[in-house]
Parts: structure tokens; sequence; C-alpha cells
């Protein structure tokens, strides 16, 4: 484990580069650059810290990318560059001055800081709905139950979505949290709403079913007897008794209305 925690340490510094002249001679200034230096994926290079080990030979820029010093004319020292990236992590990094040479176990230039490209790894949840399909009368108060079947996952909950609306609406019909779908009171446009199960665990996943609506079956109006419906029992015999009387008094009161000074009417 230590082994492991010491590589990806590793991996995650800064790393530090110094750019040496091809030949040095006595007295001559002696360019050293470490701008090739590069910090981990996602982070930067933050500072530039030079140290020279003789004070006779002190560096020109001790905090810059780059620097100077002055080649000795006998003898050698180090030049030591220590870079830091934006979250503190540090890397060193020396350079050996003679009178004839600048040399470095450093790299030149530490390349690009690259970052590794993420993999994509397909979701294993996988979500089914039954019943697939149902009929539901508009208006009708009547209700359609779904079941949802996740699997591939400990978090078998889902949310339920009418049209792609959370819980539906009166429009298009509503669906409670245990998948119970109540019919809308009117037919909606289109006729045919979708119910979709999605998974709690990953909202990629989900599944779905239709429910077609139609329309109430068209009310029949009772039938009419022309002057406003049918007649009871006692309406016809009173009818018909009242046509009976009429024609037994019709002879009678003709006779009366010919007969001379009223004599009917004295009776």
């Amino acid at each position: 484990m230590a082994s492991a925690s010491g590589a990806l340490n590793a991996a995650l510094r800064p790393v530090a580069a110094v750019k040496v002249p091809a030949s040095v001679a006595p007295g001559m200034n002696v360019t050293l650059d470490a701008s090739g230096s590069r910090a981990a994926c996602h982070h930067t290079i933050a500072s530039y810290q030079w140290m020279s080990s003789d004070p006779a030979h002190p560096v020109t820029n001790p905090a810059g990318p780059s620097t100077t010093v002055t080649a000795p004319a006998t003898g050698t020292f180090t030049v030591t560059l220590t870079v830091a990236d934006d979250a503190g992590k540090q890397d060193p990094a020396t350079v050996i001055v003679s009178s004839t040479a600048a040399t470095s176990s450093a790299a030149a230039s530490a390349g690009t800081n690259a970052c590794l490209t993420a993999i994509s790894v397909p979701s294993p949840v996988t979500v089914s709905v039954s019943p697939t399909s149902g009929s539901l009368q508009a208006g009708s108060g009547t209700t359609q139950s779904f079941t949802a079947t996740v699997a591939d996952t400990l978090n078998t909950q889902v949310t339920w979505q009418v049209n792609t609306i959370a819980g539906g609406n009166a429009t298009v019909g509503t669906i409670s949290s245990a998948g119970v779908y109540t019919v809308p009171a009117m037919v909606p446009s289109p006729a045919t709403v979708t119910v979709t199960a999605i998974s709690s665990a990953d909202s990629t996943r989900s599944a779905s079913a239709t429910v077609t609506i139609t329309a109430p079956a068209a009310a029949h109006a009772p039938a009419s007897g022309g002057g406003g419906g049918a007649l009871d029992v006692l309406s016809v015999l009173a009818l018909v008794l009242a046509g009976l009387a009429s024609a037994v008094l019709s002879p009678y009161n003709s006779r009366c209305a010919a007969s001379s000074q009223g004599r009917c009417a004295r009776r």
C-alpha cells in the first residue's frame, strides 16, 4: 500500500526540467532555463526557486522561470531548482556548473501535462414496466396500476412521469408514487399518453408504457310523446271518462239549446 501511495504522489507532483547551454567557458554568464517544467493534469506551475551553493556565484533571478550564474574560473558549484504547483506539490532539480560545462540529470523539457481521457462505463441498471399498455375512458375516474421492476442495483425506487411531467397533471392524467394512474376528465391531445418509471439509482435508466384515453359513451335521451312525455295510467283513464261524459251529454245539450223559453235551464 505504501508503494502504491508513493507512486500516486509521484504521478501527481510537478516535474522540474532545466535546459542548460551546450558549452561553457570560465567567467561566462550561464543561462539556466526551467520553463520546460510541467505540472500534473489539471494543475499549473505556481513558482520557481533557484539557489546557488556558492555565495561567490549567486543566481541573478532566484524566483523566475530562468536565471543566470557566472561560470567559475576553477572548480564547481551546484545550482538547485525547486518548482511548485498550485496544489503545493514540489519537485527539485540540480545543475552542476564548472568552468567548462553545466550539466543536470533533469530533462530539458518535461513535455506536456496531458490528461487521461475519462472512461465511460455503461450503467448496469435496468428498468421495466408492466403492463406496457392500457386503455381508459375519460371522465370515468378509473385507474390503471403499473409496476416498475429495477434490477442490478440495491436502490429499486423509481419516480413516475406522465408525458415527461412528474406525477402528471389534470390534462394528461396523474400517477401516484405507487404507480397508480388516474384518467383525466377529458380526452387529451394526443389521446395516447406515456407513463414512465425512472430509476432513482440512475436517472438515465427508465422504461415506459402507454395509455389510450377514449371518449365517454354518448348519452341517450328518453323517448318523448310529442307534448312532453308519456301519459300515466290515471291520466289516460281520466281522458277516457271525460270522453264518455261528453258523448252522453252532447245530445241533451243540443235539445235544450233548440227548445223555446229555456225550459231546460228551469228544470
